[in-house]
C-alpha cells in the first residue's frame, strides 16, 4: 500500500465487508481518508479503527432490497449531519435506483448522492459508457470505479496459471459453460438449417 501511495493511489477500499482492511490500512498509511461501509455503526467502527473523526465520502455498497432508499437517504444524512462523512455515494446501484434516491433526497430535503461506484474496466465498459451518462448531464452525480484491472487479470496476475480456489476459476467456470451452451446452440441451429 505504501507503494501505491508513494505513486499517487490515494483511494482505498476498506469496507465492512474487509473486515481488518481498516487496521492494516491504517498502519501502512495514516490520516489517508477513505471510504466505508453504509450502516451508521458500521462507520464508526471503521473511524475508530482508522482514527478518524471522518471520512470525505461514504458509500451505500449493493441497495438492500429489503430497505426503501428513502431509509438509506435518511441514513446517509444522518451520517452527513453528525458529521462523519461530507458525502456520500452509491455503490453497485442502477441508475434507476440513483434517481430514486436523488429524488427522495431532493423531496424531503435530504443530501443526495454525489457518486455511483461502478465496476468499469475493459471488459465491462457498458454501465459507465452508456447508462450512466445521462445522470451525470441531467442531477450532475460523477463516478468512481471500482476493479479497474478487472480483478487482476489486465494486471498479469494470473499469467502464471490460476490458483485453484480463486474467484476466478468459479468466474471461468460459469463462463466456459456459458460458452459451451451457446456453441452446441450455433451447432444445433446450424444442423437443423442444413
Amino acid at each position: 500500500m505504501t507503494i501505491a501511495y508513494e505513486n499517487g493511489i490515494n483511494l482505498f477500499d476498506t469496507a465492512e465487508v474487509y473486515n481488518s482492511g481498516n487496521t492494516i490500512l491504517i498502519q501502512a498509511i495514516y490520516h489517508l481518508y477513505t471510504q466505508t461501509s453504509l450502516y451508521k455503526t458500521g462507520l464508526k467502527a471503521s473511524l475508530d479503527r482508522l482514527q478518524l473523526e471522518y471520512v470525505d465520502i461514504v458509500f451505500a455498497n449493493r441497495p438492500d432490497p429489503n430497505t426503501p432508499i428513502e431509509e438509506t437517504v435518511r441514513a446517509m444524512t444522518y451520517v452527513i449531519n453528525q458529521g462523519m462523512s461530507m458525502y456520500w455515494g452509491t455503490s453497485r446501484w442502477t441508475s434507476m435506483e440513483i434517481m430514486e434516491a436523488y429524488s427522495v433526497a431532493r423531496q424531503f430535503n435530504m443530501i443526495p448522492p454525489i457518486c455511483e461506484q461502478a465496476e468499469y474496466h475493459m471488459f465491462q465498459r457498458e454501465k459507465v459508457e452508456v447508462h450512466l451518462p445521462e445522470l451525470f448531464h441531467k442531477i450532475g452525480i460523477g463516478a468512481m470505479t471500482w476493479c479497474p484491472l478487472a480483478c487482476g487479470i489486465i494486471s498479469g496476475k494470473y499469467n502464471n496459471g490460476i490458483p485453484p480456489y480463486s474467484r476466478t476459476v468459479m468466474v471461468l467456470g460459469c463462463l466456459t459453460q456459458f460458452f459451451v451452451f451457446h456453441c452446441i446452440l450455433i451447432f444445433i441451429v446450424y444442423v437443423l438449417a442444413h
